[in-house]
């Protein structure tokens, strides 16, 4: 059963629209269609009913971009497009059937070839090469998630489940096909309910939903409407997936509500989930084990495993995999290999990095992609992220890397009330290292999010500033400046024949006052001939100072030695 718009819709209401739509699709040998439809039972009911018989379908929301949905259909090779007459300008003369038109097909092949070599479905998602790429998940894929999800969550007690997802976000099928599948009745959100968080809290509280699937993103915009989450005091299920898990938002969860909490990882190459973590008890976040018929694995670049504790890259093998990335035969064959030493075991590089807790479970750290270097060390934005989340102040939080500013580490986020940043920095600096802690830091009314409730890193610069901090990075209670300290200061001044500019003068970077790594080998000789001691040989290298004043401190500690 689907709730749509306070009316309940059962197979039977929908049956005769979406078997005439199927059955036309048949009796036209259309072994692949793209689905263009708005959200309504309909849509839902033959989704599955397209899963049943074989065709595979490529969901498209109404809303993409024209472009977009051209190159979609293209890439493809959609000849047929399920819509409705409001949604289907452009379709580039590609026959139409249209799902509000009444139908009265019938189905002459209903048995229509179905074989595990054709595709369930075909999910575009975002391409590095600023195309979509299009995944394309077998039948065999689909069948063996299904088969395994629910032995990794429980949902034994759940009857009725939420549906928020954009249809072009794999998450979509697990609130649709596989809640029908499983029993579940589906409280169905349209267009306007997906941003809109009082809609959100009103369809979960109103319909008595126990089962959620969501994003932090979308979780966190519930907080910002509902701030003890109210609307779940009866959910009994919280999967939370597709970003990294703020543990201030876990803590929340556990504190607000009674529900098993699912942390959920899984790109759409494994057919939407691959790994589940209970984190119902737990204190710290990570993304747990592998389902049945999927295998989670971290190895180095050379595909060897990684040692205990270290990091490396998560890759997934098993019967849930993707087949391939349609018309990109390289890139498919850059992102699933096989293993070196087990020719037959075929595993997808997912770009995400972590890391084996003692117990077996992974540990999420960050893309790598998203992996910066600041003097040499590598630096994953998103450990910078992770830790900023469990500040108390903050909501969501984005760090991004500008490379034409010297320690050029941005820090966005988002907070219920104004904090002053500098405790903000403290928190990081007691958790990271010196090189990972942001020089800047601004407060934004809020994010931009992708289409699939992610927050968009390419549009952050659109973000509306609330507040803007600049710090060094000390407090003016850790600047003791001695006689030392300020004579390494005048010294350093007096070799670049230049003024530091006293609001920033012990604080401030080597980098910032043009010192590169050969400057600075002559600027130690000059001091070793001042101070008359040699520095250690660790100690040659620029990231060695952060600035002047760690500078000045190691001065004075060999000049007390010597």
């Amino acid at each position: 059963m689907i709730i749509f718009e306070g009316t309940e819709y059962r197979r039977e209401d929908c049956r005769a629209v979406v078997d005439g739509v199927v059955a036309r699709l048949i009796n036209e040998k259309a072994d692949i269609v793209a689905v263009l439809c708005k959200r309504t039972p309909n849509l839902i009911y033959l989704l599955e009913r397209l899963y049943e018989v074989g065709i595979t379908f490529v969901p498209i929301d109404p809303d993409c971009p024209i472009s977009r949905r051209d190159y979609i259909l293209k890439t493809a090779g959609v000849n047929w497009v399920i819509t409705q007459k409001d949604v289907a300008d452009n379709l580039g003369g590609r026959h139409a059937v249209f799902i509000d038109e009444a139908l009265t097909d019938k189905c002459t092949a209903i048995n229509f070839s179905i074989e595990g070599k054709r595709a369930a479905y075909i999910l575009f998602t975002s391409g590095s090469t600023g195309n979509p790429k299009g995944v394309e998940i077998s039948r065999k894929a689909l069948e063996s998630f299904f088969d395994s999800i629910g032995h990794a969550v429980d949902f034994s007690g759940s009857k009725r489940i939420i549906c928020l997802t954009t249809v072009m976000f794999d998450i979509f099928i697990l609130e649709s096909i596989y809640a029908l599948k499983a029993g579940l009745s589906i409280v169905l959100g349209d267009e306007k309910d997906q941003s809109n968080p009082r809609a959100i809290v009103n369809l979960i509280k109103e319909n008595q939903v126990d089962t959620v699937q969501m994003t932090p993103s979308r979780l966190q915009m519930i907080l910002n409407y509902d701030e003890t989450l109210g609307c779940m005091k009866n959910v009994r299920v919280i999967m939370v997936g597709g970003e990294a898990l703020p543990e201030s938002m876990l803590k929340k969860l556990q504190a607000y509500t009674a529900a098993t909490i699912y942390n959920m990882y899984g790109p759409t190459e494994a057919t939407i989930w691959c790994g589940v973590s209970n984190l119902t008890g737990k204190k710290a976040v990570d993304i747990g084990r592998a389902i049945n018929n999927a295998e989670m694995m971290i190895l180095r670049e050379d595909l060897s495993p990684v040692t205990d504790g270290e990091i490396g890259e998560i890759c997934i093998a098993g019967n849930v995999l993707a087949t391939r990335y349609i018309g990109e035969e390289e890139l498919t064959g850059k992102a699933f290999v096989y293993l070196r030493d087990e020719q037959e075991k075929r595993i997808y590089k997912t770009g995400d990095m972590g890391y084996y807790l003692l117990d077996g479970c992974i540990k999420y750290v960050g893309r790598k992609d998203n992996q910066i270097k600041v003097h040499g060390y590598r630096v994953e934005l998103e450990e910078i992220e992770a830790c900023a989340n469990g500040y108390d102040g903050t909501e969501r939080t984005l760090a991004c890397y500008n490379p034409d500013v010297a320690e050029g580490i941005i820090l966005y986020y988002t907070s219920e009330v104004m904090f002053d940043a500098n405790d903000l920095s403290l928190y990081l600096k007691s958790r990271l290292p010196q090189y990972m802690i942001p020089i800047f830091y601004y407060r934004v009314e809020k994010f931009m999010y992708t289409p699939n409730g992610k927050i968009d890193r390419k549009r952050v610069k659109e973000c509306k500033i609330l507040a803007e901090y600049i710090f060094s990075d000390y407090t003016e209670d850790t600047l003791t400046a001695d006689v030392i300290h300020k004579d390494v200061k005048e010294t350093v001044s007096e070799y670049l024949k230049e003024k530091i500019d006293v609001a920033v003068e012990y604080e401030t970077r080597l980098e910032r006052l043009g010192i590169d790594s050969l400057t600075f080998i002559r600027l130690i000789v000059f001091l070793e001939e001042k101070y008359g001691f040699m520095f250690d040989d660790d100690k040659l290298v620029i990231s060695a100072f952060p600035s002047i004043y760690d500078l000045g401190d190691y001065i004075k500690i060999k000049m007390e030695s010597v």
